[in-house]
Protein backbone atom coordinates (compact mmCIF):
# COMPACT_ATOMS: atom_id res chain seq x y z
CA UNK A 1 0.00 0.00 0.00
CA UNK A 2 1.73 3.28 -1.21
CA UNK A 3 2.13 5.74 2.18
CA UNK A 4 -0.18 8.10 0.62
CA UNK A 5 -3.04 6.83 1.81
CA UNK A 6 -3.90 7.13 5.85
CA UNK A 7 -3.81 3.98 6.74
CA UNK A 8 -6.37 4.69 10.00
CA UNK A 9 -8.97 6.57 7.69
CA UNK A 10 -9.11 3.35 5.18
CA UNK A 11 -12.18 1.90 4.49
CA UNK A 12 -13.14 -0.58 7.52
CA UNK A 13 -14.95 -3.24 6.24
CA UNK A 14 -16.94 -4.08 9.03
CA UNK A 15 -18.11 -0.89 9.01
CA UNK A 16 -19.48 -0.81 5.69
CA UNK A 17 -20.74 -4.41 5.55
CA UNK A 18 -24.68 -3.58 6.39
CA UNK A 19 -24.49 -1.22 3.06
CA UNK A 20 -22.46 -4.31 1.35
CA UNK A 21 -25.25 -7.00 2.75
CA UNK A 22 -28.62 -4.69 2.02
CA UNK A 23 -31.26 -5.76 -0.20
CA UNK A 24 -31.58 -2.08 -1.25
CA UNK A 25 -30.90 -1.04 -4.14
CA UNK A 26 -27.97 1.27 -3.03
CA UNK A 27 -25.47 0.92 -6.37
CA UNK A 28 -27.23 4.66 -7.88
CA UNK A 29 -26.49 6.54 -4.59
CA UNK A 30 -22.92 5.16 -4.30
CA UNK A 31 -21.20 6.58 -8.13
CA UNK A 32 -21.88 10.46 -6.68
CA UNK A 33 -19.12 9.07 -4.29
CA UNK A 34 -16.71 7.68 -6.16
CA UNK A 35 -15.97 11.84 -6.99
CA UNK A 36 -15.36 12.68 -3.90
CA UNK A 37 -13.54 15.72 -2.57
CA UNK A 38 -12.08 13.33 0.64
CA UNK A 39 -10.19 10.14 -0.80
CA UNK A 40 -11.29 7.84 1.89
CA UNK A 41 -14.63 8.53 1.18
CA UNK A 42 -14.44 7.45 -2.50
CA UNK A 43 -12.23 4.68 -1.37
CA UNK A 44 -15.32 3.33 0.92
CA UNK A 45 -18.12 3.84 -1.84
CA UNK A 46 -15.59 2.02 -4.57
CA UNK A 47 -15.33 -1.11 -1.86
CA UNK A 48 -19.26 -1.39 -1.77
CA UNK A 49 -19.99 -1.49 -5.07
CA UNK A 50 -17.09 -4.15 -6.02
CA UNK A 51 -18.66 -6.14 -3.05
CA UNK A 52 -22.12 -5.82 -4.24
CA UNK A 53 -21.23 -6.23 -7.62
CA UNK A 54 -19.01 -9.12 -7.36
CA UNK A 55 -21.46 -11.43 -5.03
CA UNK A 56 -21.94 -14.24 -6.93
CA UNK A 57 -18.57 -14.37 -7.17
CA UNK A 58 -15.17 -15.36 -4.60
CA UNK A 59 -14.21 -12.20 -3.91
CA UNK A 60 -10.66 -12.83 -2.68
CA UNK A 61 -9.46 -9.51 -2.35
CA UNK A 62 -9.69 -5.62 -2.07
CA UNK A 63 -6.89 -2.95 -2.46
CA UNK A 64 -5.63 0.91 -2.78
CA UNK A 65 -2.87 2.59 -3.93
CA UNK A 66 -2.55 5.98 -4.64
CA UNK A 67 -0.60 7.21 -7.28
CA UNK A 68 1.36 10.61 -6.78
CA UNK A 69 -0.93 11.92 -4.90
CA UNK A 70 -3.86 11.10 -2.65
CA UNK A 71 -6.25 12.16 -5.28
CA UNK A 72 -4.74 9.98 -8.12
CA UNK A 73 -6.26 6.54 -6.30
CA UNK A 74 -6.04 2.77 -7.97
CA UNK A 75 -8.53 0.13 -6.61
CA UNK A 76 -7.44 -3.58 -7.31
CA UNK A 77 -9.73 -6.69 -6.09
CA UNK A 78 -8.96 -10.50 -7.05
CA UNK A 79 -12.32 -12.79 -7.43
CA UNK A 80 -12.96 -16.24 -8.72
CA UNK A 81 -15.52 -17.55 -10.36
CA UNK A 82 -17.94 -20.63 -8.00
CA UNK A 83 -16.13 -23.58 -8.48
CA UNK A 84 -13.53 -22.78 -10.75
CA UNK A 85 -9.82 -22.46 -9.97
CA UNK A 86 -8.59 -19.57 -11.77
CA UNK A 87 -8.40 -16.77 -10.35
CA UNK A 88 -8.91 -13.40 -12.15
CA UNK A 89 -8.05 -9.44 -11.22
CA UNK A 90 -9.84 -6.73 -12.35
CA UNK A 91 -8.37 -2.68 -11.54
CA UNK A 92 -9.84 0.35 -11.81
CA UNK A 93 -8.15 4.00 -11.91
CA UNK A 94 -9.76 7.46 -11.75
CA UNK A 95 -8.63 10.95 -10.18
Amino acid sequence: MAPLLDKARLPDLAKLRRVVETNLTVDDVLTPFFYNSDPMVTLAALEVYIRRAYRAYDLRDVSYVALESPSLLVTEWRFQFPDHPVERTSTCAGD
